[in-house]
């Protein structure tokens, strides 16, 4: 039950606790081998292999292998492998993660011993460290924070702004349709 209340305290009641969605696999579970699923899957125990998820991954267990999955949660979290996603990875403090990590967003207190390659933002609690080199869009790094190892920011693409109803694309490079009126000098009769 700590564990359950420590999970929902710390990312909320969007990180359900996996009862009639998904799977749970509970503290005394040892799973050898690849667990592949399309549905939540939230990981209490052990797995000696790979967790592969098509949606969103909690783990507060540990893994021996790489995890990937649309959202992903670690809290209280050992992983030795690679943490891959193509939305956004939480990380608590008490997670420690032995391999690479790759997202379009990670919040992190806990330590990871790899690289971190992150399309968009990195936040960096006062308990996280890093060793290996981080690349990421944007970085923002809490006193406290350690980093052993090199940082790329190569800063946020801008998203063009949508088209409002009738508007067209901006053309660029092309010359203007505008007509000019010839050239009117002084009067030679």
């Amino acid at each position: 039950m700590a564990m359950e209340q420590k999970n929902r305290d710390f990312a909320g009641d969007q990180w359900e606790t996996g009862a009639g969605e998904g799977s749970v696999l509970m503290e005394d579970v040892l799973i050898e081998g690849t667990v592949r699923t399309s549905s939540p899957v939230r990981l209490m125990g052990r797995i000696k292999g790979d967790l592969l998820a098509e949606s969103r991954v909690v783990v507060s267990g540990s893994v021996e292998g790489d995890v990937s999955g649309c959202e992903i949660l670690l809290s209280s979290a050992s992983i030795h492998g690679d943490v891959k996603t193509a939305g956004s990875i939480q990380m608590d403090w008490e997670t420690e993660v032995t391999g690479d990590l790759s997202a379009q967003r990670i919040e992190m207190s806990g330590s990871v011993e790899g690289n971190l390659q992150v399309e968009k933002t990195l936040l960096m609690g006062g308990t996280a460290s890093v060793q290996g080199d981080i690349s990421a869009g944007a970085v923002s790094i809490a006193e406290g924070a350690a980093l052993k190892g090199r940082l790329e920011v190569r800063g946020l693409a801008e998203e063009p702004e949508p088209l409002r109803q009738g508007e067209r694309e901006p053309v660029e490079d092309e010359e203007s349709p505008v007509e000019t009126a010839p050239e009117t000098g002084g009067s030679e009769e």
